[in-house]
């Protein structure tokens, strides 16, 4: 069974030799500060900041395994997904509160996925899984209406209002758009990267290979999340790493200068 573009790995390597260096010390770092044997006295709201941290640090590995193995686009919605995760784990050392509704959602979302259950298996005329999940949606129901009572009506829509606020907060609009907004279109059935893989020479064709570009920027991306989820630790942790995070975030600059961003030119 053959799977993936195993040739592609080296390939990847040869076109992002500029960022090899940089790209070892961002991960020297990011072993030294979340290492098992490592102990944080952390506040409640701290600790998901924390643990958003150490999951954007997974992320970053399934970034580069994809894009090194020519997934570009599966590649950029990781991408996305590991700039929600640094970018919340910034949000909620500034607005602690926040922290609280991000974690009670998950009965809005589990009560969504029980809904459908439910209508799922009554037409499967499966009595007694209905019974247990009405029963299990009718105590959801008596915690989502004390949740709405402390965060307001809107709550059951959202616990926030968009990572395009959240990211003007922090000041990350240069982010945003370039490792949440374009990695949308590979999340989702998007006309735009459709688009991109239509050919017309001879006639019209999908293109169904590797996608280089996608792949090299979502590299380029991992690592400027990579770099900011370490800054974020370091406020967090009080780790007093500004100076080596700023000369690390120097290297990379200097390793993509004069090199456009390919997802967008």
């Amino acid at each position: 069974m053959n799977i993936g573009f195993p040739d592609e790995v080296q390939r990847f390597l040869d076109r992002n030799r500029h960022a090899e260096h940089i790209c070892d010390r961002l991960l020297a770092k990011s072993l030294q500060v979340f290492r098992e044997d490592h102990q944080y006295s952390l506040k409640a709201a701290e600790v998901i900041s924390f643990g958003l941290l150490l999951s954007a640090q997974l992320t970053f590995q399934e970034v580069v395994t994809l894009a090194a193995n020519g997934f570009g686009p599966g590649a950029q919605a990781r991408l996305r997904t590991m700039y929600e995760f640094v970018a919340l784990a910034a949000h909620f050392i500034r607005r602690p509160e926040d922290a609280e509704k991000f974690i009670r959602f998950q009965r809005v979302e589990e009560t969504k996925e029980l809904l459908r259950a439910a209508e799922l298996y009554a037409t499967n005329d499966d009595a007694a899984t209905v019974h247990r999940l009405r029963e299990r949606l009718s105590h959801l129901e008596r915690e989502l209406q004390k949740l709405e009572a402390r965060f307001g009506k809107s709550f059951r829509r959202s616990w926030h209002d968009g990572f395009e606020a959240i990211s003007k907060n922090l000041g990350w609009q240069h982010h945003f758009f370039y490792d949440y907004l374009l990695p949308n279109r590979y999340v989702h059935a998007s006309p735009r990267q459709l688009e991109k893989r239509i050919s017309n020479e001879e006639q019209l064709y999908f293109e169904a290979g590797p996608d280089f570009d996608a792949a090299d920027e979502s590299f380029r991306g991992a690592l400027t999340l990579l770099a900011l989820s370490l800054a974020v630790a370091d406020d967090l942790l009080k780790l007093k790493m500004h100076g080596d995070l700023e000369e690390m975030t120097q290297g990379l600059i200097a390793a993509y200068k004069g090199k456009p961003n390919k997802n967008w030119i």
